[in-house]
């Protein structure tokens, strides 16, 4: 599950997305090809599983730092089927519990940030993985 910080992040992105196209079957489109389901090896032998999505630029995906901080390995697994190891931790956030971990992927898209205040009462979309699937909640 992402933190809250990621999840406000995430929320913000896609209401300015939704506010650019608010037909939800074309904002899924734009914005899930930019998700992936991590798989984490933790250095102690467990296991942990996270969300995460390609920000800033290629191969940089935006994390839960609190998953990754003692990972053995990551792989990231897009909605495509295609899978990645992640090759490091760019930087780290703990007080927000963000990290940027780098991925050798090109050609993705990436989502972008928006700092602005959502309206009240704006219509919601929020993209979600659950159990392997990924998808679009609300509209």
């Amino acid at each position: 599950m992402l933190p809250k910080t990621a999840i406000l992040s995430l929320f913000l992105i896609l209401q300015n997305a939704a506010a650019q196209s608010p037909a939800t079957p074309d904002l899924g489109a734009r914005v899930l090809p930019s998700l992936v389901r991590l798989s984490i090896q933790k250095s102690d032998g467990g296991t942990a599983s996270a969300n995460g999505f390609l920000a800033v630029k290629d191969g940089v995906l935006a994390v839960p730092w609190h998953v990754v901080r003692d990972a053995r390995s990551v792989v990231a697994r897009f909605s495509s089927g295609e899978e990645y190891e992640c090759s490091g931790i760019i930087d780290r956030d703990e007080k927000r519990n963000v990290a940027l971990v780098r991925i050798k992927v090109f050609g993705k898209p990436v989502l972008k940030m928006d700092a602005r205040e959502p309206a009240a009462g704006s219509a919601l979309a929020v993209a979600a993985v659950k159990d392997g699937s990924f998808g679009m909640i609300g509209a």
